[in-house]
């Protein structure tokens, strides 16, 4: 098997490390602050100023610390399947594969109050996609996706040998620009208004696509589904996609088991923390009905009723999920469907009443509690 392995592309770049403050006060991070995520974190965290500050500096650190582990991507399908090094861990060894990167990397990103994402895909290099699933890192700076591969930032593998050799090319690179060599399983992840099929990327002839794609809103929406209901939807995404390809068939052979193995109580049990959100919600919401909605901005209102909607909607899906293989486990889910239903009949009603009224003039408002 002919293994190419494309940690870091169009390797011409000179290091930058001493073109930025930032960058040499990363690689001059004290040695007893970098034994553990804690930390290495708090050191960042005290001592870079904001987030684009503390990612530049996770970035540097990550690629100059953590060597490519070429024996461990060689073994991978010979060794038993076994729990994936922790983030820890990869600090500690200073060495993992691309997983190892992006967990660490994410960690970091977590622990200075970065919001991150790792994203798992696959990659293509000269018109040939590569045999093994990739992954790689999005971080959120003020409102704006950025996507990063720290892997590929690190070094370049050629004959099983690793080289370590700064890029800074993989650093926030514009979504546009990293599509054409990365393509994330779950199209949402492209950061692209106009998203290409997995066709169009393996071919390297994208279509123009006149639909916008709001990858914002959907990506905020997806994470604040249950994890259950978060692979359902990848898998819907992924297949819309198309599966032209070995890395794709087994993407979707993963989530689909991954579907199968959650446990029907976890659901449950996770149905009954979205209605108890639904329910502290409205609870909150019948407070400021009692005073004439004096307490709470007409947006913040829409937003309650929409927040209390969709965790309502949240539970009644995880509650369906669940299998009841006994009377007592039946009679629970019977039970708790009619409390979700009986919050949702509360909830159209508020919600139609609250509609009034902010379509009311704020003089006559008060006139629409006398009824």
């Amino acid at each position: 098997m002919k293994i190419i392995l494309i940690l870091l592309l169009f390797c011409s770049t000179v290091p930058v490390h001493a073109q930025s403050q930032i960058d040499s006060k990363a690689l001059a991070i004290p040695k007893e602050h970098c034994h553990s995520v804690d930390a290495l974190s708090k050191y960042i965290k005290e001592n870079f100023a904001g987030g684009e500050e503390r990612l530049r500096a996770i970035y540097v650190w990550v690629t100059d610390n953590i060597s490519y582990d070429v024996a461990a991507f060689l073994s991978r399908d010979e060794t038993p399947k076994t729990a994936a090094p922790s983030a820890q861990d990869i600090l500690t060894k200073r060495s993992g594969v691309c997983q190892g990167y992006t967990d660490l990397f994410t960690a970091l990103c977590k622990a200075v109050d970065i919001n991150v994402l790792r994203i798992p895909g696959y990659t293509k290099y000269h018109k040939e996609i590569a045999g093994s699933a990739h992954a790689w890192v999005a971080a959120e700076l003020d409102g704006v996706w950025y996507l990063l591969d720290p892997t590929w930032g690190a070094g370049y593998v050629n004959n099983n040998r690793f080289t370590k050799r700064f890029n800074n090319e993989f650093y926030k690179m514009a979504p546009e620009k990293f599509i054409e060599r990365h393509m994330p399983f779950d199209p949402i992840h492209q950061m692209l208004a106009y998203p290409i099929t997995n066709q169009e990327f393996i071919d390297g002839k994208p279509v123009a696509n006149t639909n916008s794609f709001n990858y914002k809103d959907s990506i905020k929406f997806h994470y604040q589904l249950s994890p259950p209901m978060q692979t359902a939807a990848e898998l819907r995404r992924l297949q819309a996609a198309g599966l032209q390809h070995k890395l794709l068939q087994d993407r979707s052979i993963f989530l689909r088991n991954k579907m199968q193995s959650v446990d029907s109580r976890n659901s449950f049990e996770e149905g009954l923390v979205a209605y108890r959100k639904a329910v502290d919600l409205y609870k909150a919401l019948t407070a400021h009905r009692k005073t004439q909605f004096a307490s709470i901005a007409d947006n913040d209102l829409k937003q309650a009723v929409d927040s209390i909607e969709f965790h309502i909607k949240n539970s009644r899906a995880l509650i369906a999920e669940t299998v009841a293989k006994t009377d007592a486990q039946w009679k629970a889910k019977t039970g708790q469907t009619a409390s979700i239903d009986k919050l949702w009949t509360a909830l159209i009603q508020q919600k139609d009443f609250i509609a009034k009224y902010i379509a009311t003039d704020k003089e006559k408002r008060k006139f629409l509690f006398m009824r």
